[in-house]
């Protein structure tokens, strides 16, 4: 039976959480998988390897950050339909939309990689007797991201490469529902030559979702799921002063005659 892994530091490491759950096809019921609930520290030491490679990450030039990108988008663009079947095999959409959500993956690479302009700051001039004003937009540090089930490819390529071409590092914590989709594209992400610990991928209940959230060293969240996560995430990141995006109540509605 095949294990689902962890991406940690730029290594692929087993879990050594000890727990874990069936991933089943929904359509047959055939267990496809089996993945790890890992454990806090496991999610700890990923937010450890992100942080330390993000000072030599954020003096890399963005043209050069955005080099990996472009290596990615070919990547994704070559596996794209191996991909959207595995989507289709464990979550259980139909194969034209799981096309449509790996075409919409696909362009959120390519627009992460227009990052030498789109993190281009402005300049005011005379915006007040005597004053110029000034926005420079820099990187921030470690980002998390808490993916949803329902889009397990398309959810993170929404945070994900836009994080790490502006120069954060980045920590993923997958839907235990849908893990090997984006451990698919973690193969891919392997391949692209990110130096270790810029992208990280820990798999798991919400144990790793809360160590991510009580984290002194993660600078900001993005979730998308239910509303009522969605507010318990915007409530913590609110108490520790970390910026977030809580996403809640996108409903995909399917009716069967």
């Amino acid at each position: 039976m095949k294990v689902v892994r962890n991406y940690i530091d730029g290594r692929w490491a087993e879990s050594d959480g000890g727990e874990y759950l069936d991933v089943e096809n929904p359509s047959t019921g055939e267990t496809l998988a089996r993945v790890p609930l890992s454990a806090p520290a496991e999610m700890d030491r990923a937010i450890a390897a992100a942080k330390a490679a993000f000072p030599a990450w954020r003096d890399t030039p963005v043209a050069r950050r955005c080099e990996h990108l472009y290596k990615l988008a070919e990547l994704i663009r070559d596996k794209g339909e191996a991909i959207a079947r595995m989507i289709t095999e464990e979550m259980g959409k139909s194969l034209p939309d799981a096309r449509a959500e790996m075409k919409r993956n696909l362009e959120n690479c390519h627009v992460a990689c227009g990052m030498p302009s789109l993190i281009q700051g402005d300049n005011v001039m005379n915006a007040a007797a005597g004053i110029d004003g000034e926005v420079i937009r820099v990187p921030i540090g470690v980002f998390g991201m808490i993916a949803p089930f329902n889009f397990p490819a398309m959810v993170p390529f929404w945070f994900l490469p836009y994080a790490v071409a502006a120069g954060n590092t980045f920590v993923l914590k997958s839907s235990e529902q849908v893990p090997l989709t984006m451990e698919m594209q973690f193969e891919l992400i392997d391949e692209c030559g990110f130096p270790p610990g810029v992208i990280n991928l820990v798999n798991g209940d919400k144990r790793p979702a809360q160590a991510m959230l009580e984290s002194d060293d993660v600078a900001g969240i993005s979730f998308v799921g239910s509303s009522d996560v969605a507010r318990v995430v915007a409530e913590a990141c609110a108490r520790s002063g970390k910026r977030f995006q809580a996403m809640g109540s996108a409903k995909n509605y399917l009716v069967v005659m």
